[in-house]
């Protein structure tokens, strides 16, 4: 028992489940895998997500948790949802849908548990004969930490034309030093602009995330190349 394949956003992990004598595992931690494969990691929606767990074998009970607050605890808010009885595997896989609380932790990896198990299980429960299996999830946040109060200041605007960035109705009008990540979070262009352009060094089409300092305050911006 447990899950096979487990679908949400770019997550689409294949694994074994849970076998008596030939894989003892009740336990798989997929998310210290972030570094070595984006099928075990995604962003999430603000709005609608759709989570699949297939599985095989016997009928067991599926459930999902993330720890929205990021406190190392799943709390009973942070179900996410869960079959009502024990299923068949010829309702494999089956669907959780579900949107995140408003109050959820933002632009951090947040961890989310997923179980199927014989038996209803807690999220920190021993199990019966199933295996749990836990993953990253991240909400992008609207103002990733930007300074929000003023919508029209330290504006950046992407330009197709020169493939950069330009910063508009700025006091100082120049970036300074800055970073640039994918939607991953992973770094891809860093440096110094003492003007109010930075040349992007990379072209593929996405969306972005551009962080400097202004007024001693980090500003983030998406963008969309």
């Amino acid at each position: 028992m447990g899950p096979t394949r487990v679908q949400l956003g770019t997550i689409d992990n294949v694994s074994d489940a849970f076998w008596t004598y030939s894989n003892g595992h009740y336990y798989a931690d997929y998310s210290l895998q972030n570094c070595f494969t984006k099928d075990v990691f995604t962003d999430i929606s603000v709005n609608f997500n759709e989570l699949k767990v297939s599985f095989g074998g016997s009928p067991q009970y599926i459930k999902a948790w993330i720890d929205y607050n990021n406190n190392g605890i799943f709390e009973d808010s942070e179900l996410i949802g869960a079959s009502p009885n024990r299923i068949n595997p010829s309702q494999s896989p089956y669907v959780i849908n579900f949107t995140p609380p408003a109050s959820a932790v933002k632009d951090t990896y947040l961890r989310m548990r997923v179980i199927a198990d014989r038996n209803q299980k807690t999220p920190c429960e021993n199990l019966t004969n199933g295996q749990t299996e836990d993953y990253s999830v991240r909400i992008p946040g609207v103002t990733l930490n930007t300074i929000e109060t003023n919508k029209v200041t330290n504006a950046v605007h992407y330009s197709s034309d020169n493939n950069s960035l330009i910063l508009v109705n700025s006091g100082s009008k120049k970036f300074g030093s800055y970073e640039i990540y994918d939607i991953s979070g992973k770094m891809i262009q860093k440096g110094k602009s003492e003007t109010s352009e930075i040349t992007l060094n990379f072209y593929h089409k996405g969306t972005y995330v551009l962080t400097f300092i202004k007024n001693g305050q980090k500003v983030s911006k998406k963008f969309i190349q």
